[in-house]
Order: structure tokens, then sequence, then C-alpha cells
């Protein structure tokens, strides 16, 4: 059971979601410039793309599981 200051696993604080529209928007302008300029491949720019949704998800996964271990300690993320 979950009791009232328990946070849902996508509530995350406005700075955390402007890092990672912040993310998006660098994404899609290097994706565009590089197709633009570059010549790049369409492999390439998907490439690119899953890197780029990957490592700030995984940075986010690692913040949110910080945010967690020191609100509830370690048994707490295990027994989630």
């Amino acid at each position: 059971m979950q009791d009232g200051r328990a946070w849902p696993w996508w509530a995350i604080s406005r700075f955390e979601g402007g890092m990672i529209l912040m993310a998006l928007g660098v994404l899609g302008l290097l994706v565009s410039v590089g197709v633009r300029h570059y010549g790049l491949s369409l492999v390439s720019v998907v490439m690119l793309a899953i890197i780029g949704i990957v490592v700030p998800a995984v940075i986010v996964v690692m913040v949110m599981s910080r945010r967690w271990v020191t609100r509830y300690g370690v048994k707490g993320l295990v027994h989630r």
C-alpha cells in the first residue's frame, strides 16, 4: 500500500522535465543539421536518436532511484 507521501514514478520536478525537453530539442537539432549539412544516412541518424533517448532516460532513472533511496532507504528501492 502506498502512503500519501509516495511519489508515482512519473512525478518529476520542473527542473528534470526541463532537462529532458532540452535534451530532446538538442537531439532534434543535431539530427536535422546532420541530415541537411553532412548527408548522414538514416541508419546513423536512428542510432544517434537511440543514444540520445537512452542516455537521458538512464540519467532520469538514476536520479529517481537516488531520490527513492534518500526518501525510503535501500529496502524501499528493492521491495518496490
